[in-house]
């Protein structure tokens, strides 16, 4: 039996994903954090020449969020098309 620890479990009501249809990059917030919070950011290669993705990290090794580059490749049409615009200051961690 897997013990887990609550506090570190997504809360899916809290879950927000944000669309730069301009950059082809998705966000997608897992915990609520402010900036300077995520202070490990993790590249993970996805599908060659599609997709990479930026996971983000807490100084305590919470997963906050990801930002998913080549987003239209690897994520489905309705959930982008019913993601947010993100905020005016996002800039992607990798460009295309």
């Amino acid at each position: 039996m897997a013990i887990t620890n609550d506090s570190a479990v997504p809360n899916p009501d809290f879950v927000r994903v944000t669309f730069d249809p301009k950059a082809d990059a998705a966000y997608i917030k897992l915990a609520s954090f402010g900036p300077g919070e995520a202070v490990v950011q993790i590249i993970v290669e996805g599908i060659p020449n599609l997709a990479d993705i930026v996971l983000d990290f807490s100084s305590d090794g919470q997963l906050l969020g990801m930002e998913i580059v080549g987003a239209r490749a690897v994520l489905s049409p309705e959930l982008l098309a019913s993601a947010n615009p993100p905020p005016p200051s996002h800039k992607p961690n990798l460009g295309r």
